[in-house]
């Protein structure tokens, strides 16, 4: 879609008397999108799949691994590998990360 307004084959309303018409628009957009898909299936690799890099591949990546597993433990009351809900809500709280209601926002006073 954004191509075609790219192209200047946009709607009236947004390319001007020049423009297309609503139905023109959309055959237009259908077009391209039929094109695209159709050379996506014509190529004969697979998409990538994308997903979350490892940690260690990010630059100035340096994690003191046995702090990390000592605040898991603090966070971790049950000692049982896991942090539950309750776990995680607590942990939340004490960071000072929690999300608030939108009744408590309004309620904030500041601080200088």
């Amino acid at each position: 879609m954004h191509n075609t307004f790219r192209y200047g084959q946009g709607t009236r309303d947004l390319s001007g008397p020049e423009g297309f018409n609503t139905e023109q628009f959309v055959e237009k957009v259908a077009w391209r999108l039929d094109r695209y898909l159709t050379s996506q299936m014509e190529d004969k690799n697979d998409a990538p799949t994308l997903g979350e890099p490892s940690r260690s591949f990010r630059r100035n990546h340096q994690v003191d691994n046995e702090a990390v597993k000592a605040m898991f433990a603090e966070y971790d009351l049950d000692g049982n590998g896991s942090i539950d809900y309750e776990e995680f809500e607590g942990m939340l709280v004490k960071l000072g990360v929690a999300p608030t209601l939108e009744s408590n926002k309004s309620e904030k006073v500041a601080d200088v």
